[in-house]
């Protein structure tokens, strides 16, 4: 496969003023006859692009569009450390 849709939903959800929110992806692909679903939670992960970039990599491994190690760095990516309210 080299190109698939997805169907997906990336929230933020607050639990205190004083932490950062927690980051939220949910989704599934392909569109059309969807063979995998993810769900990715970051608690206090800041924005929703954070959990969305780590689905995006569960996607991309799974139809080996990126290879593992391209994927699996063994460091931590730069996060976007923004708050939404």
């Amino acid at each position: 496969m080299t190109n698939y849709e997805i169907a997906a939903s990336q929230q933020n959800a607050q639990e205190a003023k004083n932490r950062p929110d927690h980051a939220l992806f949910i989704g599934y692909a392909p569109l059309e006859q969807p063979r995998i679903a993810v769900a990715v939670r970051i608690a206090n992960g800041y924005g929703s692009s954070n959990a969305t970039a780590v689905g995006r990599s569960i996607f991309n491994y799974y139809f080996v569009l990126e290879s593992q190690e391209n994927i699996v760095t063994g460091e931590a990516s730069q996060a976007d450390n923004t708050r939404t309210d």
